[in-house]
């Protein structure tokens, strides 16, 4: 089985093609998984005559969605359902899909790794009662006797050992959101995505020797279809659509190659006033330059720092930085874009232990796109966006250059600008007045 990635920009057409072939392909089954119940229903509504269901709970006698799904699998119905649910696979479930002959479309990288939600004093505990052992960087559950009622207290920990989800790497605990099953135990799958080689699913892949190959999507009689790749036109000129937020006093904040990272917000949250100096900009840009109502707004930073940054007349108009797959906001023209993204630096260092290099400033940019395409530029609509951060304004702008030549997908790489390596507006101003005087 090869996976084929359909690695394309908002609007060119992936779930329209997807759900042309399945409409077409009636001698397959397919489960298409998405982020959100509106796609869930956009799929049962377009594919009406191959009978797509969703799975559905039943309060009154406790019956999950999970046993729900079960149940159509081994029906041979076909489904639409969330990425949350199809997390939830368990063995059982996989095998059903294995029997079945399934084919899998994931509208959406899901997440691969997260944080264990466990304190040091409680894994110490777990060591010295010999409930669990570590086996290189795996976490074995050895106290089989351990009840699995939904109410102790480590349920979760134990299951994820015994499905070896339960990791442990430089001294801290991790799971695994997704074992290789989970997509092995299908026919054939399709991922839907953008910038797929920058995205942790594709590292996953790697690890797992999972192969992948890219498919592109073209029009052929007003119909969307998926195609090789080399047949597709990737370019898109946005250049008069995007208009990005030159000033540089409102810029200067965000000069350094770390402004407006994580780690600045967490320093500058506890010792700095910066935090006060970007409310008052983003204050600034929607009232005054932009003149935009909350209404027609979007912005962002970590969440962690919200109510910090927040103000008067924004404040109802923000979403998460890493916001996928939602048509939610495409009314939406006047954008801030107030984070400097890197990867997790646990995380990175993982797959770089695992012989995977990451590349940050990619990863970057692909987080910021989907961000940017909750907007109104989905509907190819002009939009104002204000980046301060100098990296991400720089890869971003280099990549609006790269996608109106068709090469969206070469890696873009930032480098610092050495002091006075750029010159201000006054000064290029001043020079111009020189020149003149000389003539």
């Amino acid at each position: 089985m090869i996976v084929k990635v359909c690695d394309a920009l908002c609007g060119c057409g992936k779930t329209s093609s997807c759900i042309n072939m399945m409409n077409e392909q009636t001698d397959r089954k397919f489960i298409f998984v998405t982020q959100y119940l509106d796609e869930v229903k956009r799929i049962v509504d377009g594919c009406k005559s191959r009978g797509f269901v969703a799975p559905i709970c039943d309060e009154k006698t406790g019956r999950s969605k999970l046993s729900d799904i079960q149940d159509l699998i081994a029906q041979g119905r076909n489904i639409a359902t969330t990425h949350a649910l199809f997390l939830s696979y368990t063995a059982e479930t996989k095998q059903l899909i294995q029997d079945q002959h399934y084919t899998l479309v994931l509208d959406e990288v899901v997440d691969v790794i997260c944080t264990a939600e466990i304190a040091k004093c409680d894994i110490d505990l777990l060591r010295k009662s010999e409930m669990i052992q570590e086996d290189g960087e795996y976490v074995t559950w050895l106290a089989d006797e351990y009840s699995e009622e939904t109410h102790a207290k480590f349920r979760d920990e134990m299951l994820r050992a015994k499905s070896k989800n339960f990791l442990k790497f430089d001294d801290q605990y991790f799971f695994w959101a997704i074992t290789p099953e989970l997509f092995t135990s299908f026919d054939d799958v399709y991922v839907l995505t953008y910038l797929f080689e920058s995205q942790n699913l594709k590292y996953f892949f790697d690890m797992y020797g999972i192969s992948y190959t890219l498919v592109g999507t073209t029009k052929v009689n007003g119909r969307y279809q998926f195609c090789d790749v080399s047949e597709m036109d990737r370019r898109r000129d946005l250049r008069d659509k995007i208009h990005i937020l030159d000033n540089e006093r409102l810029n200067a904040i965000g000069e350094g190659r770390t402004a407006l990272s994580h780690s600045w917000y967490t320093k500058e949250y506890y010792k700095g006033k910066e935090l006060e100096k970007l409310q008052r900009h983003l204050s600034n840009v929607f009232k005054n330059i932009y003149k935009a109502s909350a209404r027609e707004s979007l912005w962002t930073c970590f969440k962690s720092f919200k109510d910090a940054v927040s103000g008067k007349g924004y404040a109802s108009s923000f979403i998460s930085y890493n916001l996928r797959a939602s048509n939610k906001y495409a009314s939406r023209k006047y954008l801030a874009y107030c984070v400097n993204n890197f990867p997790r630096p646990w995380e990175a260092k993982y797959y770089r232990e695992h012989g995977i290099e990451v590349d940050g400033d990619m990863y970057a940019l692909s987080t910021m796109v989907q961000w940017v395409f909750r907007s109104a530029i989905r509907n190819n609509e002009e939009i104002w966006v204000y980046i301060p951060s100098a990296r991400m304004r720089y890869i971003f702008t280099r990549w609006i250059d790269n996608l109106a030549e068709g090469k969206d997908l070469e890696p873009i790489q930032y480098k610092t600008p050495r002091k006075k390596y750029y010159k201000t507006k006054k000064e290029r101003t001043a020079e111009a007045e020189d020149i003149g005087d000389n003539e």
